[in-house]
């Protein structure tokens, strides 16, 4: 199969699953292979899902540590 720009890089598996979050299903985010940063066993999907999910968490308790102040 010949890999095109269209699916290369942010693109991988659709743009909308470029950010490693599922549209729509808070808390599930995807990784694997055919995931951005692109195709291959290398591990980076998955470092760059971890970072995304570490992100969210952080969001979410300091909105969490906020609305307890009140």
């Amino acid at each position: 199969m010949e890999m095109s720009l269209a699916s290369m890089f942010a693109f991988r598996p659709t743009p909308e699953l470029s950010g490693h979050r599922v549209p729509g299903l808070p808390g599930l985010y995807l990784t694997g292979a055919s995931t951005h940063p692109g195709g291959g066993v290398s591990g980076n999907s998955g470092r760059t899902a971890a970072r995304v999910v570490l992100a969210d968490r952080g969001r979410r308790a300091r909105a969490v540590r906020r609305l307890l102040r009140r």
